[in-house]
């Protein structure tokens, strides 16, 4: 799952290494154009317009989620128990809130991002 989805970089990236995707946004307009991007790569990913302390989502559904410069926008104690509702047990948890201006950036498009965490969300 991917928490405040925006415009749909991270779930399109997750579906193309070949993750079944369910991704949220609280923005209509944002989760449109997801979908349009998604569309147009021939992904399919489940886009819901959800804010993320009160998902649809059925407990222990998902074995990875992703917030990438999401936190500082929601209520984190809610957050966070929506989180490990929905999580499986031993889910991988994957998060930063540094802007991605940064040397963050490079490092989310590292070896390791790219080739450890990422192809786990295939299994």
């Amino acid at each position: 799952m991917v928490i405040g989805c925006g415009f749909g970089d991270d779930a399109m990236y997750a579906a193309k290494m070949g993750a079944k995707v369910s991704a949220l946004d609280i923005s209509p307009e944002s989760l449109d154009l997801a979908k349009r991007r998604a569309d147009a790569n021939c992904l399919e990913i489940d886009f819901r317009l959800s804010p993320a302390e009160t998902t649809p989502f059925q407990e222990q559904a998902f074995d990875v989620v992703i917030a990438r410069d999401i936190l500082h926008h929601v209520e984190i104690e809610s957050c966070m128990r929506e989180i490990c509702r929905v999580s499986k047990p031993k889910a991988t948890f994957i998060a930063n809130d540094i802007y991605t201006h940064s040397l963050v950036e490079g490092i989310r498009r590292s070896y390791w991002i790219d080739k450890v965490i990422y192809p786990r969300m295939r299994k």
